[in-house]
């Protein structure tokens, strides 16, 4: 999921669409396959500053094919307070969790100071062919953004809390990232980004795995005329004592 709630102010008040294609293509070192990624997204904006969105991703990782679809709702409350929930689902299973909840709200502490604080459940079911079992897992994250305006330029502090529980024990870990931005002739803008943490993964096994993670980015949107801008970002995503990954993500968003 990549819905930036702090830009929403970026788009038209009036009633509008949305219409996003990306692609992301990740080169592993130590051998391993790379990666592809498909994302389409369509919105629709309400005069209210209300959004609904539907959102499809298509992945292979490690030659291992999967998709996986979401709804979504942003309502704005007020001008200080916004609400976003969304679910999403796969029938696959095989990379992304069998369901998906999420709830984030946010908040202006100030014109220039906006919070963000979310939940995401998530279940997993993995199918051993070894064991013909089917073994299930949970997990709970819970982040929170601090974003701070000063003019043109937009810093940023996250902190994310991962919580799984598999059928044999349960593991947590936690991230931080911070991420600056320069926004340009109002809509567009560039960033750069670091992150330092931890991640969970669940294999058929019913074997919870933890890993240190550190990874950079620097990219942006450019708006080439009122209503067709490109998305682009570059990567470097490393999973210590397992493989680097370098990426490329490029896009197109389409308002009509």
């Amino acid at each position: 999921m990549i819905i930036i709630f702090g830009q929403s102010h970026m788009l038209h008040a009036a009633p509008s669409h949305e219409l996003e294609i990306f692609h992301r293509y990740s080169s592993l070192d130590n051998n391993l396959p790379d990666w592809s990624d498909w994302r389409l997204l369509w919105a629709q904006q309400q005069s209210s500053g209300d959004r609904l969105y539907t959102e499809l991703n298509d992945i292979d990782h490690f030659d291992i094919h999967d998709q996986n679809l979401s709804l979504g709702y942003q309502h704005k409350i007020s001008s200080s307070w916004q609400l976003h929930t969304e679910l999403s689902a796969s029938s696959a299973q095989e990379l992304f969790p069998a369901y998906s909840l999420y709830a984030g709200v946010e908040t202006k502490l100030s014109p220039a100071l906006i919070l963000n604080s979310s939940l995401k459940l998530s279940q997993f079911d993995k199918f051993d062919p070894l064991t013909l079992l089917s073994n299930r897992a949970e997990s709970l994250l819970f982040s929170g953004r601090l974003e701070l305006y000063s003019g043109n330029h937009l810093y940023g502090y996250s902190l994310y809390y991962t919580q799984m529980q598999g059928p044999l024990l349960t593991d947590s870990v936690l991230g931080h990232s911070v991420k600056y931005s320069y926004i340009y002739n109002d809509r567009n803008n560039i960033s750069f980004s670091y992150a330092l943490g931890g991640e969970i993964d669940f294999d058929k096994t019913a074997t919870l795995s933890r890993s240190d993670i550190e990874s950079v980015s620097l990219g942006g949107m450019h708006w080439l005329n009122p209503t067709l801008a490109v998305v682009y970002t570059l990567a470097s995503h490393t999973v210590i004592s397992a493989y680097q990954r370098n990426e490329l993500y490029l896009g197109l968003r389409k308002l009509y």
